[in-house]
């Protein structure tokens, strides 16, 4: 199987109020409720869908990797083919399928419980171009069918009466909940759990898309299920979780059903932030020959805008891979020099220097080394929730 060697941004999609801030129960990865601050924001006009790239965390690629295979402990050719993966999920799954969702603008009413409209999307490819019949159905559901609904407000904002509508009292807010069909077929359901968003906003980065969950279905352009869990609501320490499983085409006809796993998460500013990615990647059917296959791959760098070189110098990570054993090392805890590629000793990584002075400014990575590989996608993580039919909920 040839993986294509490419950059990958994780993307996710939520649904987006301008601009809006109320408080749900979003989980972090280990379980803690997100914080809930109150904060008086204007009302918005229209629930507004966002772009995917909004919560991003990371990088495209790292700028200045070597890409000529060097003799002795080179890891660059391990750290591209782990990014091919993840760059192909983006590609293939989900940036194909949603981007384009900012377009669809929702009445922001106590009395919006549903919602339809036919809209030409400006996209002249992928899932969301041409012309599509959208529906919505803001009414309370249990997404992780778990038996318990989850609690949200029944219409296009966090209010359940006009007179909290009115108040705008962040101490009253529910989540939103939507169920959303295209063209007829089930898509999206998706619980936002907290959001806020400044519309006078260009740089996404700058966005604060809050907390939410949600999950994404898609049979007739790109086969696959996933799950997103996000939670952005302190911008200098903030997660992207994906669970996904799809059909993945290696080409001349071959296709593997993979499931995957990822989780990344931000410390510090986005201008100049520790990044860690977590990813686990494992064939359901298929694999080269027939043979299954895992890919493990745990990271973590500093991201400086205007760095030299751009964006990252020093690598900490792990990688582990059973689809080419002649053709990849598998390591462990070793801190690399992206520029060379070549492994360096851990005090490089301890003292990271990420203006290009030759001098440590402070970052350490290497606390990347005590951590493990994510576990495997648990399919319930994915599965379609009970109380989500086929087809719309109304006319």
């Amino acid at each position: 199987m040839q993986i294509k060697r490419i950059s990958w941004l994780l993307i996710a999609i939520a649904v987006a109020i301008v601009p809006l801030f109320y408080a749900g129960c979003a989980t972090s990865p280990g379980g803690a409720a997100a914080p809930a601050p109150p904060v008086e924001i204007p009302s918005p006009v229209v629930l507004k869908f966002v772009e995917p790239s909004d919560l991003a965390i990371g990088v495209n690629e790292f700028a200045g990797i070597s890409t000529t295979k060097a003799l002795g402990s080179d890891r660059s050719d391990e750290i591209g083919f782990a990014l091919g993966f993840k760059n192909d999920v983006q590609n293939i799954f989900i940036d194909a399928t949603l981007t384009g969702i900012s377009e669809v603008e929702v009445p922001f009413s106590v009395s919006t419980t549903t919602y339809r409209v036919t809209k030409l999307f400006s996209r002249e490819t992928g899932f969301l171009s041409g012309t599509k019949q959208i529906k919505i159905d803001f009414a309370d559901f249990d997404l992780d069918n778990d038996g318990v609904t989850e609690g949200c407000s029944g219409n296009s904002t966090p209010y359940t009466t006009e007179e909290e509508f009115a108040a705008a009292d962040p101490a009253a807010a529910k989540p939103i909940c939507a169920r959303v069909w295209i063209d007829g077929v089930r898509f999206l359901a998706w619980v936002f759990d907290q959001y806020y968003v400044d519309p006078t906003i260009a740089d996404v980065a700058a966005k604060n898309v809050g907390a939410g969950r949600f999950k994404v279905f898609v049979d007739d352009f790109a086969t696959f299920s996933s799950a997103f869990s996000y939670n952005h609501i302190d911008p200098e320490a903030k997660f992207t979780e994906l669970f996904l499983e799809g059909l993945y085409n290696e080409g001349a006809g071959v296709s593997d059903t993979l499931a995957v796993h990822m989780l990344d998460e931000q410390d510090g500013p986005n201008d100049l932030a520790i990044v860690t990615s977590n990813m686990n990647v494992q064939t359901v059917e298929g694999g080269p020959g027939g043979a299954a296959y895992e890919v493990l791959y745990l990271e973590r760098y500093v991201f400086l805008e205007g760095s030299v070189p751009p964006h990252a110098a020093y690598w900490a990570g792990s990688f582990a891979e059973d689809i080419f054993p002649a053709a990849y090392d598998n390591f462990d805890d070793e801190c690399v020099q992206l520029s060379t590629g070549l492994v360096v000793e851990n005090s490089f990584c301890a003292d990271v220097d990420v203006d290009g002075d030759l001098i440590g400014d402070g970052f350490d990575i290497t606390g990347v080394f005590d951590l493990p590989f994510i576990d495997a996608l648990v399919f319930g993580d994915i599965t379609v929730p009970a109380d989500f039919p086929a087809t719309p909920t109304f006319l």
